[in-house]
């Protein structure tokens, strides 16, 4: 495995992962299903069951709802119409029209102040991802959170980065934030963790589309304290440098060590160890 490799599989073990969003207490609806395990009761995923009479706010009678302020059946109200196991936003409009509080939208009542898709009025709908509810008429993640922006998803009611399927995430994702993904130090792209980008021996970092790369450092450039040469073609010139190419700097006739330029030893001298003697 590279260094790269093993850097991206370190990243990728940490941060907020949930490939499909599907977490408890999400909204959910036919086309928005819950994750394995969970069940959508009420447009929310939930572990509960799904038996038992539909729960809207005010009194109910034999699971349907009477209109406010009823102390008794009413076998004339309109809320008989709905079946218990009726989802909110599929009660088609009775006779009479719908309920106090309920709005007729597209031909079914709506709760526009609770509903998903008609939040505030009809045909009004909070956006997947960045909310997860209504309240009130209108769009929220959690109970009282805003809408999620900033590529940021509605995450168990709170705003972060997720990494993933379905992230709105378009860079990647640091420390619960989006990161444009374009930097050296928060390199990635299509919601992943961001990458730190490695550097090398007279190689610079780089991040270009969301890829980490290198590149060469000018040639002359110091190479490192721990190995002292000058840099040429992205290797480290530890012998003599001659103007064009790095020598091993051996040689009597172009001596010299540590990328200084080579020289030639005059006379009887020889060249030892980067040196003339």
């Amino acid at each position: 495995m590279s260094i790269r490799q093993a850097s991206v599989l370190t990243l990728l073990l940490v941060g907020c992962t949930v490939d499909d969003l599907q977490y408890e207490d999400r909204y959910c609806d036919p086309t928005y299903a819950c994750a394995e395990g969970l069940i959508c009761v009420q447009n929310r995923c939930t572990k509960g069951s799904t038996d038992g009479p539909l729960k809207l706010d005010g009194p109910t009678v034999d699971g349907k709802r009477d209109a406010p302020d009823d102390t008794s059946p009413d076998t004339t109200s309109p809320w008989d119409t709905f079946a218990p196991d009726t989802p909110a936003d599929q009660m088609v409009v009775p006779d009479g029209g719908c309920p106090p509080g309920y709005v007729n939208c597209g031909g079914n009542c709506i709760d526009t102040l609770t509903s998903f898709y008609h939040c505030g009025g009809c045909n009004k709908p909070c956006p997947k991802g960045a909310t997860d509810r209504c309240v009130s008429g209108q769009c929220h993640c959690g109970q009282t959170g805003p809408l999620c922006d900033n590529g940021l998803n509605c995450y168990q009611g709170s705003c972060t980065c997720l990494v993933g399927l379905g992230s709105l995430c378009t860079g990647c994702c640091k420390s619960g934030t989006c990161e444009p993904g374009t930097s050296t130090s928060a390199c990635g792209v299509g919601s992943v963790n961001c990458s730190t980008c490695l550097t090398a021996i007279c190689r610079q970092a780089t991040c270009s589309g969301g890829i980490c790369g290198q590149t060469n450092l000018p040639d002359g450039t110091d190479c490192v304290q721990t190995i002292p040469g000058v840099c040429h073609l992205g290797s480290c010139c530890t012998g003599c440098w001659n103007g064009s190419s790095c020598l091993s700097g051996t040689a009597s006739s172009a001596c010299g060590q540590y990328g200084a330029t080579c020289k030639k030893c005059i006379f009887i001298q020889k060249c030892v160890g980067g040196n003339c003697i």
